[in-house]
């Protein structure tokens, strides 16, 4: 194989893990009810930050939470929509924008988990809980 398409597909499998790390944690969330998956959810996507550099820890980070806040959010479409009035594409469309938004705060704390790759494990552990606490 190739360089250039081994790091297609390494590039592809780092989006599936980002992605899947989104899904498990609103998988976790109460419209499922799988809330055991809550202690696994962020394992793909640690799998991922842990050899890459700042910038694309925020994006696969990104990715993450933006797949989690799309599923997470489906009830801001139907509520434009049905008390506001708005038509159902431009409120996908808003959601969307508003996932986006949101999903910066789990980009930042893949960006911290990667700023502290350096130093002690010891960090992580006290910077890690508190972060994603602090995001739901």
């Amino acid at each position: 194989m190739n360089p250039t398409a081994m790091k297609r597909t390494i590039e592809s499998k780092d989006i599936i893990l980002s992605a899947s790390s989104g899904v498990l944690i609103a998988l976790s969330f109460p419209r499922f009810d799988l809330y055991p998956l809550a202690w696994v959810s962020l394992i793909p996507l640690l799998v991922v930050l842990k050899d890459k550099d700042k910038k694309e820890t925020f994006l696969f980070g990104w990715l993450a939470g933006l797949v989690f806040f799309l599923i997470t959010i489906y009830w801001v479409t139907i509520t434009m929509h049905n008390y506001g009035k708005v038509p159902m594409p431009v409120s996908y469309a808003i959601m969307f924008l508003l996932a986006l938004y949101l999903g910066i705060y789990t980009a930042i704390f893949a960006y911290l988990y990667n700023m502290t790759k350096e130093g002690s494990p010891v960090i992580r552990l006290i910077i890690g809980p508190p972060s994603q606490r602090l995001q739901f």
